[in-house]
C-alpha cells in the first residue's frame, strides 16, 4: 500500500526514518497506523479506464474511471447551448 508522509517522523517498530513530502510503500497495518496517527495519507490504486464496481456489487454496475475534468465556474450568458 502507498502512502504519502504529511511530516518527519521515525519509526521505532521497523527502525526506519520517513521524510515529509515522500511516497513510500508500506504495509497494511503499517499504512493505518500512520493515517490513525496523523502521519500520512493513503493513495488509493487507481488508474486511468480501469473498471470499478459501484456499490460493492459486481455483476450490476461497472464504470470506468475518468480522467478529471478541470471545471471552471462560467458565467451563465457565456455558455453555448447545443
Amino acid at each position: 500500500m502507498k502512502v504519502k508522509i504529511g511530516r518527519d517522523f521515525y519509526d521505532k517498530k521497523h527502525d526506519i526514518v520517513y521524510t515529509e513530502g515522500k511516497v513510500e510503500d508500506v504495509t497494511k497495518e503499517t499504512a493505518l497506523w500512520m493515517v490513525r496517527n496523523s502521519l500520512a495519507y493513503i493513495i488509493p490504486n487507481v488508474r486511468e479506464g480501469r473498471p470499478v464496481n459501484i456499490n460493492n456489487n459486481p455483476i450490476k454496475k461497472k464504470k470506468a474511471i475518468e480522467e478529471s475534468r478541470k471545471d471552471k465556474m462560467m458565467r451563465k450568458d457565456t455558455i453555448k447551448n447545443k
